[in-house]
């Protein structure tokens, strides 16, 4: 079987087609660490993504889906990828930095002045040759890019209206230096949680 492209999102969560051929029938697992929700975004986009791959390969290439973290959270995923016991997955940018340490720029606050600016970025030469960085020392080889809209905070309690309102709140973070930083920095305690503990975490205060 010819060699298999570990898929995975940097940045946000979705997988597009990146176009290979295969001599014989292959099936491919592909982690979702997002919720299983039929009108969520990132299950749409992986169906899409699934139906486009295994018509074009006339069925040669099926791709198995899991969702709602059946194969591990986020961190769980890309050592999967890197090992390559999972073949394909959309995962944030949250893990990357312990594989790939340079992709944190992309998580540096006010970074972009507005959206067009940020794809200009990402699908230009910089963004491109980052990625090609990162296949280079991860092995894992990114499909595509997507984004999650602007960053903001939700509580379950107080208004944050200044930064002062941040002061002593546990907020949650992915378990990434960068994240966490930036919440260290507003006055707040970084928390990281796995995307998948987030709600009973806020339940539990």
């Amino acid at each position: 079987m010819k060699k298999i492209l570990k898929g995975m999102c940097a940045f946000v969560l979705v997988v597009l087609f990146a176009g290979s051929a295969f001599a014989d029938n292959v099936k491919l697992k592909l982690a979702n660490a997002g919720p299983a929700d039929p009108e969520d975004r990132t299950v749409i986009a992986v169906e899409l993504f699934k139906n486009h791959v295994q018509n074009k390969t006339g069925g040669s290439v099926q791709i198995e889906v899991f969702h709602a973290s059946q194969l591990g959270n986020e961190k769980e995923i890309l050592e999967g990828l890197k090992m390559g016991t999972i073949e394909l997955g959309t995962i944030t940018t949250g893990p990357v930095p312990t594989l790939f340490k340079p992709i944190m720029v992309f998580d540096i606050p006010y970074l972009f002045p507005n959206q067009v600016v940020a794809w200009e970025v990402l699908d230009g030469p910089f963004g491109r040759k980052l990625m090609e960085e990162m296949r280079k020392v991860t092995g894992i080889r990114t499909l595509a890019v997507s984004e999650n809209g602007y960053r903001h905070f939700v509580t379950s309690e107080k208004q944050i209206k200044s930064v002062a309102d941040m002061k002593g709140l546990k907020i949650r973070t992915m378990e990434n230096p960068a994240h966490m930083k930036m919440v260290e920095a507003l006055g707040a305690a970084p928390t990281p949680v796995a995307f998948g503990e987030l709600y009973m975490a806020l339940q539990q205060g």
